[in-house]
């Protein structure tokens, strides 16, 4: 489908846009662009939905910058801002209703939108380990995230719902930690999503 009028108005020249610059996840109805290192944009792929594109900003990012790309989406040695940086989640309990948005930076900063049609994110860091930068996040469901690095490491990404003061309502939390898991586990989770983690010798990758 064709790009939302905002979008095109903000890139100017859409051709020269680098494919990995845009993500899709059809069962959500989600498609997401990163513009340039600060930028993202989310839309429906109805349409008719309203809002029908909403410019959000990414999380911060230490690394530098390079012209590998129009849009200004690269990185050089401090990794490259891409759309397998952000994925969706499930409309959380506690949040007003759509599909939820999680972006990493490759230095390891996560912004969570638990409703992209509706304001409110929550912001924390990953620890990477020395000279690691994060490649990509996978969605698991319902389950959780899990953000993976170029020194092999893996962050599980969950969201939890967390009762207010009052404990008259509910809201979605996230929280991350490193995922310490067994060779078994890590190798099925590599085979299973391994095309949009970058490892592997298997095919290529999906949405999320």
């Amino acid at each position: 489908s064709p790009l939302p009028a905002m979008v095109v108005e903000f890139l100017g020249s859409p051709e020269d846009l680098g494919a990995d610059a845009i993500g899709v996840d059809s069962a959500a109805g989600v498609c997401w662009l990163v513009a340039d290192r600060h930028t993202l944009f989310v839309w429906a792929l109805d349409q008719t939905v309203q809002p029908a594109c909403k410019r959000l900003r990414l999380p911060p990012w230490t690394g530098s910058s390079s012209s590998s790309g129009s849009n200004g989406s690269g990185g050089g040695a401090g990794g490259e801002f891409t759309g397998r940086l952000v994925a969706t989640t499930p409309s959380a309990a506690g949040s007003s209703g759509g599909a939820g948005l999680v972006a990493v930076s490759p230095s390891g900063a996560v912004r969570y939108w638990p409703s992209v049609t509706h304001s409110g994110v929550q912001e924390l860091g990953l620890r990477l380990p020395a000279g690691g930068v994060c490649v990509s996040v996978v969605s698991c469901g319902g389950a959780g995230l899990v953000v993976a690095t170029t020194r092999g490491s893996l962050y599980w990404l969950g969201i939890a719902s967390e009762a207010t003061s009052s404990g008259s309502s509910v809201h979605p939390l996230l929280t991350a930690r490193p995922l310490q898991a067994s060779q078994s586990m890590l190798s099925s989770v590599l085979s299973g999503v391994g095309g949009w983690l970058g490892y592997g010798s298997g095919g290529g990758g999906g949405g999320s």
